[in-house]
């Protein structure tokens, strides 16, 4: 038997979607070295293209707080069925190491080697244009 808090979410669910377009910016990769030793350093983005990417709120969550939705998108790392739609806030995956921040529409995804090195991505994004989208649903 479903909570009434699950049961009301899913009365009020609306399916919402976020399209984007993505550039990637340089990102930042922290190397371990020898013991205590830590360097930092700036690569070239991983995408040189603009990047698509569609969030789409898939079912309500547990509470008011929280959706489920999937990420679709132009480079197949940054695709995903299982990510959190916070109302007003942001998307996450990956265990929080992938985001979307909605008030400045930038995407961020943190990659961990095996030895704990990291690559720290950055994505500068815009929304398609309205009556782009409008052309793409005909």
């Amino acid at each position: 038997m479903a909570s009434g808090a699950t049961l009301q979410a899913s009365e009020g669910f609306e399916s919402e979607r976020l399209d984007l377009i993505c550039i990637e910016q340089p990102m930042r990769v922290v190397a371990f070295g020898a013991p205590g030793e830590l360097s930092y350093d700036e690569q070239a983005p991983k995408e040189s293209d603009p990047i698509d990417v569609l969030v789409t709120k898939s079912r309500p969550g547990e509470d008011f707080n929280y959706d489920f939705a999937s990420i679709q998108s132009s480079a197949d790392d940054l695709e995903t069925e299982e990510a959190i739609w916070l109302t007003g806030k942001q998307v996450e995956a990956q265990q929080g190491r992938f985001k979307i921040n909605f008030e400045n529409l930038m995407m961020t995804l943190t990659e961990i080697d095996p030895d704990g090195s990291a690559r720290f991505r950055r994505f500068d994004c815009k929304e398609r244009d309205s009556e782009q989208n409008a052309a793409d649903q005909e």
